[in-house]
């Protein structure tokens, strides 16, 4: 069984269209890294509100760069 996973950076899109980025837990910003950790792909696609798809690291650098720091 694999190890748990915890998030590191994390880019928030808002059905807006807007970016906006964190790499800490900060409950008091508008988005935070999660303390728990991270549950399996299999699971989040199992929430309606929710999809998961595949992202490279070189696509997921380029997102982080065009978004705003979480205020």
């Amino acid at each position: 069984m694999a190890a748990p996973l915890t998030e590191l950076r994390k880019v928030h899109e808002f059905s807006d269209g807007r970016l906006e980025r964190t790499d800490r837990v900060a409950p008091e910003l508008s988005t935070s890294l999660s303390a728990e950790p991270i549950p399996d792909e299999a699971v989040i696609d199992d929430q309606r509100e929710f999809h998961t798809s595949p992202l490279s690291a070189v696509d997921f650098e380029a997102i982080w760069r065009r978004a705003d720091d979480a205020r």
